[in-house]
């Protein structure tokens, strides 16, 4: 009798190059992109919005001037005060002046002085009854915007509305006298606001943009670069006796 033959091994198993490895994206990636994106557009609205509040701010600022009510040297010029308050008055070394109410009407037109700083003036202002309102030395404002330049030099309270008297004396005759409200006090309270967005508004952008593109620290343990290990082909060898 024959011994029977043993059954064939079977084949070996066969195995394809594997697919490469890609790494799985971070999680928080577009969230951190979203926050860089929030940040650059608050950074650039930030500044839009500066810019646009200083250009309102100086445009206030030349209205003001603008509607200063004005009185030539050497002459009594007839101002109307609308209501109560403080106002200041300046010496205008450059600007305009028009046709005014008066013992002695300017002639209008440009003017601008030839010497040096703000000469002196003498100023007296009367109420409707003929009394002098007291005019109080007051310096530190100025204001030079298109053409208009002025230095404050006294102040008033105005107690009643009214029609007042304005009398100038001065040596020099290319100057004018301007009377009203401080022309820098809502320009400068404007303008500190504009800059405190703006600066409020690029540190926020900024700091968002940097936690968005920063990346995040590596888990310990694997490099996330470093590509899993696959097992390799099993072998095959001589069945066991």
């Amino acid at each position: 009798m024959t011994a029977p033959v043993p059954p064939p091994p079977p084949p070996p198993a066969t195995w394809g190059p594997a697919p490469a490895w890609q790494p799985a994206p971070p999680p928080g990636r577009e969230r951190r992109r979203g926050a860089a994106a929030v940040g650059l557009v608050l950074a650039v609205l930030g500044l839009v919005l500066a810019v646009a509040v200083l250009a309102v701010a100086s445009q206030r600022e030349r209205d003001a001037v603008a509607g200063l009510a004005r009185a030539p040297v050497n002459c009594t010029t007839t101002l109307d005060f609308d209501r109560a308050g403080t106002y200041v008055v300046f010496v205008e070394t450059e600007g305009e002046l028009d046709q005014l109410p008066g013992d002695c009407p300017a002639p209008g037109g440009a003017f601008r002085h030839a010497g040096p700083g703000t000469p002196s003036v003498e100023l007296r202002l009367s109420r409707p009854d003929g009394r002098a309102v007291e005019l109080r030395t007051r310096t530190g404002h100025s204001y030079d915007v298109e053409g208009m330049r002025g230095r404050s030099v006294a102040r008033v309270r105005i107690d009643e509305p009214g029609t007042y008297q304005l009398t100038v004396r001065a040596e020099a005759t290319d100057v004018a006298v301007a009377i009203g409200r401080n022309p820098a006090r809502d320009a400068v309270a404007l303008r500190v606001g504009g800059i405190a967005l703006g600066v409020l508004c690029l540190v926020g952008g900024v700091a968002l943009i940097v936690a968005g593109l920063r990346r995040p620290r590596p888990a310990p343990g694997r490099s996330p670069s470093t590509p899993p290990t696959s097992p390799g082909p099993p072998s095959w060898g001589p069945p066991s006796p």
